[in-house]
């Protein structure tokens, strides 16, 4: 217990003897982290919220999925919102919740999110849009093959029935005929679900609530305190570097003099 209290009183004795190293330290510490916090800008977030009813299903096809959504909001930004503002979408059980982030001031936040619900809509119709033209190209390709298929049984049945109309080939290409005309059929319904799809709609978006602006940084004080923490461990062990040195120098004096 001695030899602890002894040691805690040298530690406690160097480290007066070096306070000025150590109150250097703290005050360079403090007004370097002053002077950066302080420059910096305030940064906000600002949030709105929509509520997505989807349709997909009703004219045949699969809803949009999460990351359809978020790549059409992220992936483009209206030309007229501020360059101090990152854009970031998140989907949530029927609500798209977008939001900006950055440093611009509230009055400017509060301005570009009046700009987004209208941003939203378009880039949603455009996706729908998107996604029912590939849905219809692909329905007109399989349209086409069919009346390929039929076109050719066909040509096949002119070459059989002058001849043999009872013949089992000619029974059997029939029966595909009128197979093919029943998928024609049910595709070309299909064709004109999309066609009602791209003129009704695939969803529909309405605004939740209100926006909100929230101030998220930076933290002014916790990072100077920080700053002054970090500021006063080096003070601390740069004094006991410096004491080690000048105790190195008076040993190696005393041993010349010896």
């Amino acid at each position: 217990m001695d030899e602890y209290e002894v040691d805690l009183i040298d530690y406690l004795r160097v480290m007066w003897k070096g306070k000025w190293i150590i109150l250097a330290c703290l005050v360079v510490a403090l007004a370097v982290s002053s002077a950066i916090m302080w420059t910096r800008p305030n940064e906000y977030t600002g949030t709105i919220t929509y509520r997505v009813s989807q349709f997909s299903q009703a004219f045949g096809l699969s809803a949009l999925s999460d990351q359809q959504i978020i790549n059409a909001i992220e992936e483009s930004r209206p030309s007229s919102l501020d360059a101090h503002l990152s854009l970031q979408a998140k989907v949530e059980v029927e609500r798209i919740k977008v939001t900006l982030v950055g440093s611009a001031p509230p009055s400017t936040l509060s301005d570009s999110l009046a700009l987004l619900t209208p941003f939203v809509e378009d880039q949603m119709q455009a996706l729908e849009t998107d996604v029912v033209s590939r849905a219809m190209d692909k329905v007109q390709i399989t349209v086409t093959q069919l009346d390929r298929q039929k076109e050719l049984l066909t040509q096949r049945m002119d070459e059989i029935s002058p001849h043999s109309p009872d013949d089992p080939l000619f029974v059997a290409l029939a029966q595909k005929v009128a197979n093919l005309d029943a998928a024609l059929a049910q595709e070309q319904s299909h064709l004109e679900m999309l066609r009602d799809a791209s003129i009704n709609g695939l969803l529909v978006i309405k605004t939740v609530g209100t926006s909100s602006i929230v101030k998220i940084g930076p933290n002014r004080k916790m990072s100077v305190a920080v700053a002054g923490v970090l500021g006063l461990f080096v003070g601390v062990l740069l004094a006991f570097f410096v004491h080690y040195l000048i105790s190195a120098r008076e040993r190696e004096a005393t041993r010349k003099h010896a």
